[in-house]
């Protein structure tokens, strides 16, 4: 049962993110559709997606949070 979770688990002990910032970035992706309702451009929901994610590293450069894209 967890051999099917073994990379999620790896990428977890290595790239740890408390469970309130990560809470808050998937309230604010939640958030990020309903702002922009009728809009038919993906393009435009990912960059206010990564300019939302910007943002608290502008305002608060002493809390890093790393991410990883890609495998």
């Amino acid at each position: 049962m967890l051999s099917n979770y073994f990379e999620e688990i790896i990428a977890h002990a290595t790239n740890h993110m408390p469970k309130g910032k990560m809470k808050g970035i998937n309230n604010k992706t939640k958030l990020i559709p309903r702002q922009a309702y009728g809009l038919s451009d993906d393009h435009y929901f990912f960059l206010r997606l990564f300019d939302v994610s910007r943002n608290d590293y502008i305002r608060n450069p002493s809390h890093k949070v790393r991410f990883v894209i890609g495998p």
